[in-house]
């Protein structure tokens, strides 16, 4: 009885072995490969999907600043399209408030209520731009 249990517990831990090591290995062949940036954030309340910018970001797409956040993708009819922004652009400021030193753009956009008119600070092709829109509008 006693090997038995041996047995059958040597099997449930070996396949609970196979079971993370099958996870790990999918977990792994969905992350980027290379020193390719990672990190990409939805921010839903203006539409767009971004990276934040790190000195390592800023050399790997060749950037001129080492602070926002790397617009990745904009959403069709959002706030941040009907304003103008575009992917590629990198959100240097939000309402007055700089993306500098840790600042996160989702925090920024968590503390904005609904609805508020904000700025964005946007560097693009080596200027800097000024946007206006509604902060979380449909």
């Amino acid at each position: 009885m006693v090997r038995r249990r041996a047995v059958i517990v040597a099997g449930i831990t070996a396949v609970a072995a196979l079971i993370s090591w099958a996870s790990l290995s999918l977990v792994q062949s969905r992350e980027p490969s290379g020193d390719q940036p990672r990190g990409t954030t939805m921010a839903t309340s203006l539409g767009v999907t971004y990276l934040p910018v790190t000195p390592g970001v800023s050399a790997y797409y060749h950037l001129q600043v080492d602070a926002g956040a790397l617009v990745t993708e904009v959403a069709t009819n959002s706030p941040a399209e009907r304003a103008g922004l575009k992917v590629g652009d990198v959100i240097i400021g939000y309402s007055g408030e700089r993306l500098e030193n840790g600042e996160s753009l989702l925090g920024l956009m968590m503390a904005c209520p609904p609805g508020d008119n904000i700025s964005l600070e946007i560097w693009r092709g080596g200027g800097v731009n000024m946007l206006e829109l509604a902060h979380g509008e449909k």
